[in-house]
């Protein structure tokens, strides 16, 4: 590949700088369409609970962060964890204690606890 030029330089920068600029845009677009649609779901929220509805479901739409996943948020987005398998099913996001406890009983921070329990003695 030959070196670039001054010409496509500058070019390239000016692409970047652009990208740049759209992608910071964006996200203000998108932190503004999240603020007002929390504000008009807080609305819908309070006449279903003045109405004695469920307000359940809304309370779940009206979650932080765009996607229906369970995953936490991460960069405005709420994903989805798929299971890495033939049936694909998307991952439980609870993390309770019992799954703590065995975490624990298999997962050793100390490499020579973890030597003890395979049987190895060198």
């Amino acid at each position: 590949m030959p070196p670039l030029n001054a010409e496509n330089h500058r070019k390239a920068l000016h692409e970047k700088e652009a990208l740049l600029e759209y992608e910071k845009e964006n996200s203000f677009l998108i932190a503004l369409e999240e603020k007002q649609f929390q504000a008009y779901a807080s609305e819908v929220i309070d006449s279903a609970v003045k109405a004695k509805r469920n307000p359940y479901p809304l309370r779940k739409a009206a979650r932080m962060g765009f996607g229906g996943g369970l995953g936490p948020v991460f960069g405005g987005l709420r994903p989805s964890y798929l299971a890495q398998d033939i049936t694909g099913i998307e991952l439980p996001n609870y993390n309770r204690s019992t799954t703590q406890d065995i975490k624990a009983i298999y997962d050793t921070e100390d490499i020579q606890k973890s030597r003890k329990k395979l049987g190895f003695t060198w």
